[in-house]
């Protein structure tokens, strides 16, 4: 029933640079405080998140793109390549993707 909490009951994560479920857990409550985001996908290498509020600025839209370059670089520097391109994407997002290898 709290989403913010699979991470911690699958054990997720802590391999390669994939964050410990601990990380996973307190940046899924974050997010859903922040933007309603939620985690819907735990796969393999890869967590989705569905977001029922996207974020609306660029400084809104900055912030949040900094927090996940920290939580999965590999979105940036194997993905958007920028910071600033990664958060001019999430700009009325209602899905974001994260992978680890």
């Amino acid at each position: 029933t709290e989403p913010a909490l699979v991470a911690l009951h699958l054990g997720y994560g802590d391999w390669n640079d994939c964050p410990s479920a601990i990380v996973h857990s307190a940046m899924a409550r974050r997010w859903s405080t922040s933007c309603g985001a939620a985690p819907v996908v735990f796969a393999g290498d890869t967590v989705e998140y569905r977001v029922a509020r996207p974020v609306a600025t660029r400084e809104q839209a900055l912030a949040v793109a900094l927090e996940q370059f920290a939580y999965c670089p590999d979105i940036v520097l194997q993905g958007t390549e920028t910071i600033e391109r990664l958060a001019a994407d999430l700009i009325g997002a209602r899905h974001w993707f994260f992978w680890w290898d």
